[in-house]
Order: structure tokens, then sequence, then C-alpha cells
């Protein structure tokens, strides 16, 4: 399994820093690669227990001394404020980079597929892989929404069924779709199969939980 993303959290009441800044860097290039400490969130926590000006003080030490080393490796810093608003601020840079992967992967996969069409059901291959595009961007779009909804009203579960409606209609389109291309025997990449056998059906109820966590 892959990391989309990792947040550290840090009290930024706690004026003790345990380990040290080349031991946690150790620490996050096994979990995350080398590569990949652009994932990396370090988040500072307890600004409600600190007066502002010991707060940024504390947190111009880590930026400028312990967490050196990461932000030079394209690491990033926010403040978590204990308010869904700031949840969100916090979370949405994980989904966004993960979505966007994915959806780049799927896009990738489906050029694949028109390249691995017979000749004998390329007409009607390429008609089932043009409407799967069409489909994937629906998906895209509607958690999109989905998001931006619960963002400004996550009290109110009322505001998701029609949205959930609407999604489940989008997994029938597409779980059609998917068995018309295996009657025709098109070669299906990994992860579409994987999306529609496993993980779509859990992509609203996945989004849903996740924002009410953060609220």
């Amino acid at each position: 399994m892959k990391l989309s993303g990792l947040l550290y959290f840090h009290r930024i009441s706690d004026n003790r820093k345990t380990g040290t800044p080349l031991k946690i860097l150790g620490m996050f290039e096994e979990l995350c690669g080398k590569g990949a400490l652009q994932k990396v969130i370090l988040t500072t926590t307890m600004w409600d227990e600190v007066d502002r000006e010991t707060g940024e003080t504390r947190e111009g030490e880590l930026i400028s001394r312990y967490w050196r080393p990461m932000l030079q490796r394209n690491s990033t810093t926010n403040r978590f404020r204990r308010t869904r608003e700031s949840a969100f601020t916090v979370i949405d840079p994980l989904i966004d980079t993960a979505n966007k992967q994915f959806s780049g992967l799927l896009r990738q996969e489906l050029k694949d597929m028109h390249k691995k069409l017979s000749s004998s059901s390329r007409a009607a291959g390429e008609e089932l892989l043009s409407t799967m595009e069409v489909l994937l961007s629906q998906r895209e779009a509607l958690l999109h929404r989905i998001r931006n909804e619960i963002k400004r009203r996550a009290d109110d579960e009322m505001i998701l069924e029609p949205l959930e409606d609407e999604y489940q209609k989008l997994k029938i389109n597409m779980e059609s779709t998917i068995d018309d291309m295996k009657r025709l025997k098109i070669p299906l990449g990994k992860r579409l199969v994987k999306m529609t056998d496993k993980f779509f059906s859990s992509d609203f109820k996945f989004t849903f939980k996740l924002f009410m966590v953060a609220h």
C-alpha cells in the first residue's frame, strides 16, 4: 500500500522536542521514500493553549531549525486550530493529490486499453472506452461537489441524500459499461477493475465519514 500523504502532529504547547531532526527525517524517509517527503505535512496543534507570541516563536524555531531538513525536501507546514475549517485546510491537499494521481493513472490505463483493441471489436470498443472516460469525469466532478457540500454544511446529513442517489446511478452506469467491455473481451486495466469491483461502492461513504471526522 502506497501512502498518499502523512500528517505529523506536534503540540505547539509543548516546548520539548523529541528525537533529533536527522532521526525524524530518517523515520519519514522509511515511511514515504526519499522522493516522497513533499507528501508530508508537519502540523502544529494546541494553538488554543498558548498565547500568540509564544506559539509563533516556537513555530519559527521548528521551521528554521528542527524541521528545516524536511522543509528543504519540500515537506510543508500547517496549523490545526481545532475547527472544522482548519481540519479541511490541513486534509484537502492530501485528498486532492491522491485524487489527481488516481485519476491520472486511470486515464493512462484507458489510453493503453485503446491501443490493445482488436480490429474486430475496435468500433464498439472505442465507443465503450469513450463512455467510460465521460463517466470517470462525472465521478470526479460529483465527488468534488460532495466534498464542497460537506464543507459548507457538514452537520446536515440530508443534503447528501440527492447526491448519494446520483452517485448510485453513476455507479450502475459504470458497472454496466464494464460488463459490456468484458463481453467484448476488451483487456481491462487493473485499476479500473479494482475501482468498480471494490473501491467504487465505498467512495461515497468514505468521503462522508472522512469529513464528519474532520467536523
